[in-house]
């Protein structure tokens, strides 16, 4: 008995000690950089792992990827990067982790008395519009689609100042860079956020975000703990906090 116990203790320390001796590098999506934050601060704090972010947009962190970037996790703010990466053997199979929303952010009073983004960016005053390549981010694509939808896209798109991802065309229209931006609601309701105000994109489509263990990753026990804490109540509770359903 007390042999099974030493050597039950033994296994123990081990695990901890591959925990521990391998911090985890994780590709996350611009747009889930400040809740990423929080949730990276708990999981460490009951875990003897660190955790380490590259920030970009989704499609920049893929081609990265692709590219052979050692990354352990991607987390990306779509649900089809992650599964061309299952699909080419590159990673594990995805899993949902939260769903964003598109809104117009602006920080000027004027635009702030219009009654919908509609009205906000047929302004005549109105110059400058941030907005994210559709191309690299999911956010830019669903802004796109609602445009187009609104037979809008045409008459607004002279006035793009396009931003490297979603969260910079968020900081455009921050710093006066933009009038107005098509930002994430969770950059929307930050601390910064809430100087200015926003409005609902409803013709936006929901922005589904995936991620995904990849399989090269230096300790994939550890990231798969990471991807389920990342699911976890208390990790819901922080997404919620920043708008994600």
């Amino acid at each position: 008995m007390i042999a099974w116990i030493a050597g039950l203790a033994l296994i123990l320390s081990m695990t901890t000690s591959a925990l521990a001796a391998d911090n985890l590098t994780v590709a996350v999506a611009a747009s889930f950089k400040r809740p990423f934050g929080e949730i990276a601060r708990r999981f460490e704090a009951c875990q003897p792992i660190q955790v380490q972010a590259s920030f970009a947009s989704t499609g920049t962190l893929h081609s990265q990827i692709v590219n052979g970037a050692l990354y352990d996790i991607f987390l990306a703010a779509d649900d089809k990067r992650p599964q061309v990466l299952h699909e080419k053997g590159l990673a594990e199979p995805p899993v949902i982790y939260a769903r964003g929303r598109v809104v117009l952010w602006t920080n000027r009073e004027d635009l702030c008395r219009a009654g919908d983004w509609k009205s906000a960016i047929r302004d005549s005053g109105f110059r400058k519009i941030s907005i994210v390549s559709g191309t690299t981010s999911p956010y830019g694509e669903s802004a796109e689609r609602a445009l187009r939808k609104e037979g809008l896209w045409e008459a607004v798109k002279p006035r793009f100042v396009y931003a490297q991802d979603v969260t910079q065309a968020f900081q455009y229209v921050y710093t006066g860079a933009a009038a107005a931006g098509f930002c994430a609601l969770s950059d929307a309701v930050s601390a910064m956020g809430r100087e200015g105000c926003r409005f609902e994109v409803a013709e936006a489509t929901p922005v589904e975000h995936s991620a995904c263990v990849l399989k090269r990753a230096k300790n994939g026990e550890a990231a798969r703990l990471f991807v389920k804490f990342l699911q976890s109540p208390e990790a819901e509770e922080i997404k919620r906090s920043y708008g994600y359903r």
